[in-house]
């Protein structure tokens, strides 16, 4: 599916209002598009205010522009009356290449039979392109909104989850998608099917141009079934409605909150179930645009995201993506919006039993770690679905969990590659630094948090190095927790054969020496760039 975007640049109004006039107060322009809107500053005090704003749309080949209307309304804010807003007219058009020749002038139209008589022209330049064409005009910014403009304060919108829902016909399936509005802008979240309690954890920001209006602004979040059969026709499930005094005095660190769904009149359907929202005002900078991969700097609040995203980062796991592969899944590069990388390991059930603990294990021990020496943790991604499956010579849905953690990116590889014809010529003091850096991170885990962690698998291909050949400790699937006590007993041996000590085959001791055994393997093999393993799997005579 070839994706492009429609360009629509709200450059002016002309003779909005009549000089002189009291009406001569302040605008802004709303310009909505295939059920999204977005909308422009407010200009005060101006008889013909000029914007040369830009927003864009997400299309697809499959839009049939001909049955779509663009439209731009025109609202006048008279702030002597609490900021009430007042139509002073629109634009209606079809994207036609007649409407997208430079610059076009539309006068205003009433909206309705009864509004005033609607004056003024709205100067608009409407296009096609496509996303590369974007960012090679604006590379300091690809935001889906204004990219002229950016507001002091706003509203950030975390929708996390929604629960319990049942569609119009209660049969227990839904392709779900929430819709926020704000101050007339609105955003919709992607579309999650067959799954009555949908997961998204995307983000969305609201400018907020006056804030002086926040008292008497309402945010909106409606869920609704997509009908995929009907062309993504819509039936509603339920709303949310929050004022700005539930949020005005959140800060950043806002927890999240359930919302029961509630209907939208009298005599709309019977709801059920809420909606996880985290709302908070907020003066840092994200170009208006949802940002559902925002990664935390900080490591103890790992973020959650979508299946959807890493797939589109990652052009579906293709293999000319693949950056290698261990035990218990594949890496993969996956390359953002602003053409960072990082690394994509998605987990493979079947290579191996226990993966869910594996799992488990290296999210809350990742999450627990920050040290220039082992790999930064940025997010996880756990989503179940239901697939068609042929068991015993019948279809059956079965259900399919996606496991993926999203680390760094560290170019140049495990150090792995570099253990052999002597280490492949690295100087004595790059092979110092790298068993250095391996010691510091070891002594991080074994000393240096509350809970001490034995990684159980430290290995080459557990060895990541970034551009200045720094090591950083990588794959924490097998690692344990060491509590109190020094010691720990386990039946697994899921560890690599010549990385693991003699006590974990003969008796399933656990301690910190255990890494300390790999660790001088390691050590043996950056010196000497020569792998020969001794057999610790049969008992000495002595």
């Amino acid at each position: 599916m070839a994706w492009s975007k429609l360009v629509v640049k709200v450059i002016r109004v002309h003779k909005l209002f009549p000089e002189h006039s009291k009406d001569s107060t302040s605008a802004f322009v709303v310009v909505t598009f295939d059920s999204r809107q977005f909308r422009t500053s407010t200009k005060f005090k101006d008889v013909s205010p000029s914007w040369n704003e830009s927003f864009y749309f997400d299309m697809s080949d499959e839009y049939n522009l001909d049955k779509l209307a663009l439209e731009a309304f025109v609202y006048g804010v008279d702030k002597s009356t609490q900021s009430s807003r007042s139509l002073l007219g629109k634009v209606s058009l079809c994207v036609t290449p007649d409407s997208m020749k430079d610059v076009m002038y539309y006068p205003l139209q009433k909206n309705g039979a009864f509004p005033r008589e609607a004056k003024g022209v709205l100067a608009l330049h409407v296009c096609i392109t496509d996303e590369a064409s974007i960012r090679s005009q604006e590379p300091m910014n690809t935001s889906m909104r204004s990219l002229q403009l950016s507001s002091a304060m706003r509203l950030c919108v975390e929708v996390v989850s929604a629960h319990d829902l049942m569609p119009k016909d209660e049969q227990g399936s839904a392709n779900t998608c929430v819709e926020l509005s704000f101050d007339y802008h609105q955003f919709h979240t992607a579309v999650k099917e067959k799954d009555l309690n949908p997961v998204w954890n995307e983000r969305f920001y609201f400018d907020v141009w006056d804030p002086s209006s926040l008292p008497a602004l309402v945010l909106e979040a409606c869920v609704y079934n997509v009908n995929k059969s009907l062309k993504g026709s819509k039936s509603f499930l339920g709303v949310v409605r929050l004022n700005s005094y539930s949020f005005l005095s959140y800060s950043d660190d806002a927890a999240t909150s359930y919302h029961p769904l509630q209907q939208s009149g009298m005599f709309s359907p019977r709801v059920t179930g809420g909606l996880r929202l985290r709302v908070y005002i907020t003066s840092e900078p994200s170009g208006g645009a949802p940002n559902p991969i925002g990664f935390p700097q900080n490591q103890s609040s790992a973020y959650a995201v979508p299946f959807q995203n890493l797939k589109q980062m990652t052009n579906n796991f293709c293999t000319d993506r693949k950056l290698g592969q261990g035990n218990s899944g594949v890496v993969y590069k996956g390359v953002l919006k602003n053409r960072e990388m990082i690394a994509v390991k998605r987990i493979v059930s079947s290579w191996m039993p226990g993966s869910q603990e594996q799992f488990q294990n290296e999210v809350y021990h990742l999450m627990m770690l920050k040290h220039p020496n082992i790999v930064r943790f940025l997010g996880y991604c756990y989503e179940t679905r239901n697939e068609v499956k042929l068991c015993n010579g019948k279809r059956v849905f079965a259900e399919v969990a996606e496991r993926l953690l999203c680390l760094e990116y560290l170019p140049k590889g495990s150090l792995d590659k570099y253990l052999s014809d002597e280490s492949s010529g690295l100087d004595w003091s790059t092979r110092y630094n790298i068993i250095e850096g391996i010691c510091y991170g070891l002594c991080h885990l074994h000393e240096q948090i509350d809970k001490k962690i034995i990684h159980l698998d430290l290995k080459p291909p557990n060895i990541l190095l970034d551009d200045r050949m720094v090591p950083k400790i990588t794959d924490f699937g097998l690692s344990r927790l060491l509590d109190q006590q020094q010691t720990l007993y386990t039946e697994s041996r899921h560890g690599t054969f010549g990385y693991m000590p003699p006590e974990i085959f003969h008796g399933g001791t656990v301690t910190p020496k255990s890494d300390i055994f790999s660790l001088g393997v390691i050590i043996m093999e950056v010196i000497t760039g020569c792998r020969d393993y001794p057999d610790v799997t049969r008992e000495s005579p002595d």
